[in-house]
């Protein structure tokens, strides 16, 4: 009589067994699924709160790894308006915590369109020279698929 496969006799192993094939795929299923909604099902209010606040904390690492290797961000301060693209948005956000330290921040409206986030925040800074000032903010956000900021826009007013 010949070994049937269906059983676990000899010259079968465990993981060729149909019971265990299939809790080890309902395994990997799940957990691809994991971290695909951890990744990519990320909503994009989320995505701006996490932003925000490694802005708050100076978590430059973090900040850099929220944007899209093609991203833009476009800031308009005191109707200077600078675009930065890719590297250089890395270059800026190291700039910017030379110069400043968001204290603490508002969010005082909050829209969100599919991918989009606009925002209005106030936040209160500490400048390099040691004064507070309230930053008026409006904020736009755009995320990918991936979770990633595609394009990011500052306008800011800042009143001591």
């Amino acid at each position: 009589m010949q070994n049937d496969r269906r059983t676990h006799g000899a010259g079968t192993s465990a993981l060729t067994h149909p019971v265990w094939s299939r809790c080890i795929c309902a395994i990997l299923i799940v957990s691809t699924l994991s971290i695909y909604q951890r990744g990519v099902l990320s909503s994009p209010a989320k995505i701006a709160r996490n932003h925000w606040q490694s802005i708050v904390s100076e978590d430059f690492a973090e900040i850099t790894h929220q944007y899209d290797t093609d991203a833009v961000l476009i800031w308009n301060d005191h109707n200077r308006q600078n675009t930065y693209l890719g590297a250089q948005i890395g270059d800026y956000w190291q700039l910017f915590f030379r110069k400043n330290a968001i204290e603490t921040y508002t969010v005082k409206s909050f829209k969100r369109d599919r991918r989009t986030i606009k925002a209005k925040i106030i936040a209160t800074a500490r400048s390099s020279k040691g004064a507070a000032e309230k930053i008026y903010i409006s904020h736009k956000i755009d995320v990918d698929s991936r979770g990633k900021i595609t394009k990011e826009v500052w306008i800011t007013d800042r009143r001591k």
